[in-house]
């Protein structure tokens, strides 16, 4: 049986080959209530019988450390720790958890959806 690695990137929610050259679309791969429950928890998925001779394996990234995440105001967006923009926030923190982060305009230090802390820097300016 073959074996093909997919992975997902909580940054863009695409789900790419080991090339990052084909996009999958991984309802068809994975039920809804599973791609849910891992993209909290993180691991490995193996999914069997979908393609004759095929066994896709579903890699999502387990987060547990801390990170930092800087909000620019005027821009409205989350930058990660290598300044990138996080796309899909809300697989960081809750909905919530920006609203009052947003509301309040101060820094803050929160559990993270997939475990540890996450240190929120509000900054007025442009980045």
């Amino acid at each position: 049986m073959e074996t093909v690695s997919i992975y997902y990137n909580d940054n863009d929610n695409s789900f790419m080959d080991d090339f990052g050259s084909i996009e999958y679309d991984i309802s068809d791969i994975m039920p809804l209530k599973m791609v849910i429950r891992h993209k909290e928890i993180g691991g490995t998925y193996y999914a069997k019988n979908i393609t004759p001779g095929i066994i896709y394996e579903i890699e999502f990234p387990i987060r547990d450390t801390d990170r930092s995440l800087i909000y620019y105001s005027i821009d409205n967006t989350f930058n990660d720790e290598d300044d990138e923009i996080v796309f899909n926030i809300f697989s960081i923190i809750t909905p919530n958890d920006v609203y009052l982060f947003k509301r309040n305009r101060r820094n803050i230090c929160i559990r993270g959806v997939q475990g540890g802390m996450i240190d929120l820097v509000y900054y007025k300016g442009a980045n």
